[in-house]
């Protein structure tokens, strides 16, 4: 044979280098999808779906709560309790647009013992949810 003509085993054999150059690479690619890819897209398809929860829920707490207006639309303390006006003029609630218990919460955020047997603070009415417009 010459040195020109080419036999046809060195043909496929130059194919069987060129597919193993392919799956090597096709191993690389699969195993970045697998590795990479997949957990991204179940992350951002998580993400969508907690996103949306998370506003479903917010709209529902705004559809639910209503602000607390003040004591002008509830019981007075310094009424109930009988304040003289010189206490009221002293009293931190008396001025406040917050309910009387609120005004008095200890610095850790618990209600004081007074307030938790106290008539205003227990007569109070909820608030109630707004209307959905």
């Amino acid at each position: 044979m010459d040195e020109t003509q080419k036999h046809p085993f060195q043909e496929f054999l130059k194919l069987g280098v060129n597919m193993e150059w392919f799956a090597g690479v096709l191993a690389v690619v699969t195993g970045l999808i697998v590795r990479l890819a997949l957990p991204i897209g179940v992350s951002l398809i998580a993400i969508y779906f907690l996103r949306r929860l998370d506003s479903r829920w917010q709209e529902e707490a705004r559809s639910e709560s209503a602000p607390y207006h003040g004591p002008s639309e509830g019981i007075l303390c310094w009424e109930v309790k009988d304040c003289p006006p010189n206490r009221r003029s002293e009293c931190p609630a008396f001025s406040s647009t917050e309910p009387c218990w609120q005004v008095h919460r200890q610095p850790n955020g618990y209600l004081l013992e007074d307030c938790l047997g106290c008539e205003v603070f227990r007569n109070t009415p909820l608030p109630l949810a707004q209307a959905q417009t």
